[in-house]
């Protein structure tokens, strides 16, 4: 219901996913009627095989960085046409 709420009433930009075993978990739990949505999602990633494994799953935007928080923020600017400071 948590992730339900957020994404009706709010605009989530990214997911970062360290692990496979999240991605799998992640996608596992979405209602049907949230997939979609969440397929569009920008995701960042720490790792080429869990980007592979966030395609697999339906994610349609997948950013592999490396390991940090500066390194994943270089990640989400990178890819947001008006990125947030």
């Amino acid at each position: 219901s948590v992730l339900t709420t957020a994404l009706e009433h709010s605009e989530p930009v990214a997911v970062c996913v360290t692990s496979v075993s999240i991605a799998q978990a992640w996608f596992a739990q979405l209602p049907s009627a949230l997939h979609r949505a969440a397929q569009s999602l920008l995701y960042l990633s720490i790792h080429p095989r869990i980007s592979a494994e966030l395609h697999r799953l339906g994610a349609l935007k997948v950013v592999t960085c490396d390991a940090g928080d500066d390194a994943l923020l270089a990640g989400l600017h990178q890819e947001l046409d008006s990125p947030y400071e």
